[in-house]
């Protein structure tokens, strides 16, 4: 009778180390995953900031470009027609005449210009 309850008391010892075991691992899979949500919080920052000094940057090149006094795009009535190339006429060169070449950095649309001073 006494080695039944040897082997019980040996059995209920058991159970507790395995249930100490499952705790401890659920413990360890808790925390493992607390881990892992603070490295995608700190990736998720991370990101967040890059995303914010890139606003910051693109505002800050809105502004420059805003602040830049264009001339109308002839077809699309844009602020954004200027000089793409001057360079001494082939023909009238000789003369003082300058072709230049005018773009819209929005629509694309370009044109030259024989210029004569």
């Amino acid at each position: 009778m006494s080695e039944i309850f040897s082997t019980i008391a040996s059995a209920i010892s058991t159970a507790k180390k395995l249930k100490e075991l499952s705790d401890k691992a659920r413990d360890a899979e808790f925390k493992n995953l607390v881990a892992d949500l603070h490295l995608q919080l700190a990736e998720t920052k991370t990101q967040l900031a890059d995303l914010m000094q890139d606003n910051t940057r693109l505002k800050d090149k809105i502004r420059s470009l805003e602040s830049v006094q264009c001339d109308p795009c002839p077809s699309c009535r844009k602020p954004g027609w200027h000089v793409e190339k001057s360079e001494r006429d082939s023909l009238f060169g000789e003369v003082g005449g300058i072709r230049r070449t005018y773009k819209c950095s929005f629509c694309g649309f370009s044109e030259e210009k024989l210029v004569t001073k």
